[in-house]
């Protein structure tokens, strides 16, 4: 390749998020927020068309655990399916509604990420079907029970102590 032809691959991040977290750390990747709306989430993928589904049409995130590799993200009419490494940083960003956007890695269009760093490895949306049920099967079977107490009452699941 000649020089003019050669193309750079761009820096990854995951997401980019306002605040900052709890330990007073930045709470997104980088910041570069001054023109972002604050009223949607900014799903960007490399190869399918970018959405931003606006804030007041999300309902809740379900994922699997403390350090989760799988979110999902139900909408009102969209559920969006998150799969990667070290999310943890993005669900706190999600929950608190100042993620900006989310996007997957790609190793043609971006460098490799850190090792430490939070990777999405796949991002799909779905029209809403308005059936969580599906969502819920495909989550680990140790928190199925959880997952579809919570789903059926909108309540957070009530752990009962075993009697010695």
């Amino acid at each position: 390749m000649t020089e003019q032809t050669q193309t750079r691959l761009k820096p990854y991040l995951a997401f980019d998020a306002r605040g900052k977290n709890e330990d007073g750390t930045q709470a997104g990747t980088r910041v570069k927020a001054i023109n972002a709306p604050e009223d949607s989430l900014e799903i960007r993928q490399v190869l399918a068309p970018w959405q931003a589904p606006e804030w007041r049409y999300y309902q809740n995130p379900i994922y699997n655990g403390e350090f989760p590799t799988r979110i999902v993200l139900i909408y009102s009419f969209l559920i969006v399916e998150i799969e990667g490494e070290r999310l943890q940083h993005l669900l706190a960003a999600i929950r608190k509604k100042t993620c900006i956007y989310i996007q997957d890695f790609h190793p043609d269009e971006f460098e490799e990420p850190e090792p430490s760093q939070t990777v999405i490895r796949k991002i799909k949306v779905n029209v809403r079907k308005g059936d969580e049920e599906e969502i819920i099967e495909t989550m680990p079977k140790n928190r199925e029970a959880e997952l579809i107490e919570y789903a059926e009452d909108g309540q957070p699941p009530v752990r009962q102590l075993s009697e010695k």
